[in-house]
């Protein structure tokens, strides 16, 4: 970043419940491309495919996840600008299991919504923490991932992105 430049992510709206699961998630079972069931999913992106459909994710407690909005934009955004500016690895890292949950309801402004380009940071399995987008084209989810480490946002209007980080 320029001198002069600043990140700010500010709370866009509500904390989302996620809700406890009692069984463990089977990722390639919830992420079907084109499937008429649950997550309606347009696409699912090779490096997404690659490193995260054999994951299983443990039974979950539950948690509350806050949607941020970048406030100011530059074209050298990099993941670890987004993360340290949230409060580290420990607070951005969410779940698969919770990205389903969000994706799955019903679009709406205060959380998950279809004119953004929304962000989370999940570890893959190899327990690598990984971003992963998703944004709604036509009528399913287009998702996507890479590595967090290496990884620079690309420019985009930041006015239609958002990030979801877990509440500790």
């Amino acid at each position: 970043m320029k001198k002069n430049e600043e990140l700010i992510l500010c709370k866009c709206g509500e904390s989302i419940v996620v809700p406890p699961t009692k069984t463990f998630f089977y990722v390639k079972n919830h992420f079907k491309e084109n499937s008429q069931n649950g997550l309606k999913i347009s696409f699912l992106g090779k490096n997404f495919k690659k490193d995260f459909l054999e994951k299983i994710e443990e039974p979950f407690m539950g948690s509350r996840i806050s949607p941020y909005s970048f406030q100011f934009f530059t074209e050298n955004l990099y993941n670890a600008m987004v993360i340290n500016s949230i409060g580290g690895r420990k607070k951005a890292e969410t779940t698969l299991t919770e990205m389903c949950s969000l994706l799955s309801k019903k679009p709406t402004v205060a959380e998950i919504s279809l004119d953004y380009n929304n962000f989370f940071y999940v570890r893959n399995q190899s327990n690598v923490l990984c971003v992963i987008w998703a944004y709604w084209v036509k009528d399913g989810w287009y998702i996507e991932s890479c590595n967090s480490k290496h990884a620079r946002i690309e420019p985009l209007d930041s006015s239609r992105m958002r990030v979801f980080f877990r509440n500790v």
